[in-house]
């Protein structure tokens, strides 16, 4: 029995992504920490989820981070 979102944890088979912003992927497994995936955008930000597992592939569940350039202003 599962309550909430099926995370995926640890080094598993990679499934195709789903859902995710526009950009490229970046896909982080370790034995000991959920995967995370990590999108470079073509304006440069780049955006950090953990995923979840439905319907057989990874969807984003939860937004960890974020890296967002900001446009300079004058000094």
């Amino acid at each position: 029995m599962t309550y909430g979102q099926n995370m995926v944890f640890g080094v598993t088979a990679s499934l195709p992504l789903r859902g995710f912003p526009e950009g490229r992927a970046r896909i982080r497994k370790h034995k000991a920490e959920f995967t995370s995936v990590s999108i470079c955008q073509p304006q440069g930000c780049v955006r950090r989820f953990y995923v979840g597992e439905h319907d057989g592939a990874w969807w984003p569940a939860f937004e960890i981070g974020a890296n967002v350039n900001q446009p300079k202003r004058g000094l």
